[in-house]
């Protein structure tokens, strides 16, 4: 059945026509966010995802103080992921013990840059892609997020989700809420695209 009365203005279809990976034309839509998320990011962890996608149906509704918290939970489970990919690639008893005894994910996130910047983690993962420019580009490109702006990601979800945790009376509006979940994609980019590589380099070392 032909709806007459339907039509798509010139900024409508300019809008249709940047459809793509980086741009929605309703704004954090959940279905087509995570649906997006899942095909650009094929490694994301499932739990991080289905935490996300709670936290976006939370800001739908208004319930801006639920997504904070929950955004929190599946950051702190991305960067677990990525710690422990560091460690398989080590798998060194010792080193995965210190890592044991910093309970909490700040500590276990700064021990990891330590210990990123002490074994020269980052000089020994571009050294098994050399001979594979677009891969070295891409990896070197990854560290290059990870120093300069995945740390303040972290620490934005970090803190925010610890303040909306507690009973302090802290609110939260709708665009501080909806400008954290609209950096999760590229927080994901950076960890999972890490993580892929790291697993990767650990086979390239063990054949």
């Amino acid at each position: 059945m032909v709806r007459s009365w339907l039509r798509i203005t010139s900024y409508g279809k300019s809008q249709l026509d940047l459809i793509g990976e980086d741009y929605y034309p309703v704004f954090l839509d959940p279905v087509s966010t995570i649906s997006g998320l899942k095909s650009s990011i094929p490694n994301i962890d499932s739990i991080a995802l289905r935490y996300f996608e709670e936290a976006l149906w939370a800001i739908k509704k208004n319930l801006f103080l639920s997504a904070i918290v929950i955004m929190g939970c599946a950051s702190e489970c991305s960067i677990l992921l990525l710690i422990d990919s560091m460690l398989d690639y080590y798998d060194d008893a010792a080193l995965q013990g210190t890592f044991i005894k910093a309970e909490k994910i700040k500590p276990k996130y700064e021990l990891f840059k330590t210990k990123i910047a002490e074994k020269g983690f980052k000089k020994e993962l571009l050294s098994l892609f050399e001979t594979n420019k677009i891969k070295y580009a891409e990896l070197k490109h990854l560290f290059i997020d990870f120093d300069t702006i995945l740390d303040g990601m972290f620490q934005i979800y970090r803190t925010n989700r610890n303040d909306a945790g507690h009973p302090s009376g802290i609110s939260f509006d709708k665009d501080i809420t909806r400008a954290e979940a609209a950096m999760f994609r590229k927080y994901c980019k950076i960890i999972y695209g890490l993580i892929a590589y790291i697993d990767e380099a650990k086979n390239l070392k063990i054949g």
